[in-house]
């Protein structure tokens, strides 16, 4: 694709050109969840229902949009540009160019290419339309898009809570785009060549499943349910004499195991709550609705942080040497004790918080005066803070 400013207009033309092509490709399917990563992009006030509605147009049922990356982690879309940037890079290794998209468009067919892919060269027009509609608020907070008739569900995790329902705009958005190459596969790999030797499976690799016997202090182990049963009617358990130290935590550890995998069956909904009380705690905390959402915790420098990295400001303001936050981490470690170690965003953080009160002349040497009455507004901000958080949090979840 040539040059775009990869706004809301270019990401609806795109999927338009690709929803296209896999109609083609798959007829059969018409019904899809989407994912994508947390990019600006993609994640904005009509995205999501944008591609609702490309989908509806070509007789696709959208069922949920989800962002991968509420935490900050890797999603499948990197995973598969990794292995678009290594083919870019082998061809560029071999003493060709990269100028152009029809260079990536011939690149993406040298040697091999990538397996189950399709690449085109498109252009997108500038004279497309695009009909915004109401903004809906803190849109950029939610992860989670659930697609119904009249209206989409809206979470900020997925599935925590009853979510938000959100009704359907007057959303018109007229993609133009224009394929310059059309769709063809880079998979050439040679396939159905018997001089080639098949890929054989490691035997040391391959995952057996075991049986162990119920009995208590029993070591054997089987293969299939029948030898397991035949052992059982048999009675014939083996029981060392001694156990070993390492014997006994193989025994605990398998006591533990069967104990876990007769509390993973369902939980029928009938069940009350005095069967919850009787499972273990760690069972108790899991069944929890939202146990794993990050929270964030607050951090406070002490006097003592203060007056140091406030002595490495000044003397890089008036020395000009200015020492980096990486540089200023490693020097306090050195006079710190390890319980009172902060990181370099921390001093990142705050030696622009001094650099913006300095801006202003009201940059004043901490002192434990200065301190307290900080920490007082610290408190206020926080306390603050916390009370916005509970709201939000609220209106988003409903505990059970």
């Amino acid at each position: 694709m040539y040059r775009c400013d990869q706004g809301i207009g270019d990401v609806v033309s795109l999927a338009t050109a690709v929803l296209d092509q896999f109609r083609i490709d798959q007829p059969h399917i018409k019904k899809m969840f989407t994912k994508s990563d947390n990019a600006g992009c993609y994640q904005g006030n009509l995205s999501a229902e944008a591609i609702y509605n490309v989908c509806k147009e070509r007789d696709i049922k959208l069922l949920r949009y989800d962002y991968n990356e509420p935490c900050c982690g890797k999603d499948q879309c990197d995973r598969e540009s990794a292995v678009v940037k290594t083919i870019l890079r082998r061809y560029v290794d071999s003493g060709n160019n990269l100028l152009t998209a029809e260079n990536i468009h011939k690149a993406m067919h040298y040697s091999f290419g990538a397996k189950d892919a399709k690449v085109a060269v498109a252009q997108i027009s500038n004279d497309k339309t695009v009909v915004t509609r109401p903004k809906i608020k803190n849109i950029s907070n939610y992860h989670s898009f659930e697609f119904g008739e009249k209206s989409m569900k809206m979470w900020h995790y997925f599935n925590i809570g009853e979510g938000i329902e959100q009704e359907y705009g007057n959303l018109k958005i007229q993609p133009s785009i224009k394929l310059l190459l059309p769709y063809s596969k880079t998979d050439n790999s040679i396939k159905g060549n018997k001089s080639l030797k098949e890929k054989q499976k490691r035997s040391d690799r391959q995952l057996y499943s075991l049986r162990f016997c119920t009995e208590m202090n029993c070591t054997l182990s089987f293969e299939s349910d029948a030898e397991l049963e035949e052992h059982m009617l048999s009675g014939l358990h083996t029981v060392p004499k001694s156990l070993t130290s390492l014997d006994k935590v193989r025994n605990s550890f398998v006591h533990k195991m069967k104990i876990t995998s007769q509390l993973n069956m369902p939980i029928s909904s009938s069940s009350n709550s005095a069967s919850v009380k009787d499972k273990p705690h760690c069972m108790n905390i899991f069944l929890l609705q939202g146990w794993a959402l990050p929270v964030r915790s607050s951090f406070r420098f002490s006097n003592q942080q203060k007056e140091l990295l406030y002595k490495y400001f000044i003397r890089g303001e008036e020395s000009g040497n200015k020492m980096s936050p990486e540089q200023v981490h490693m020097q306090l470690r050195r006079e710190l004790p390890p319980d009172q170690y902060v990181t370099s965003q921390q001093i990142r953080s705050l030696f622009s918080r001094f650099s913006n009160l300095k801006r202003k002349g009201k940059l004043v040497e901490p002192t434990t005066e200065n301190n307290e009455n900080s920490q007082v507004n610290d408190n206020k901000e926080v306390y603050g803070r916390h009370r916005q958080s509970c709201k939000r949090n609220l209106s988003c979840m409903e505990s059970e």
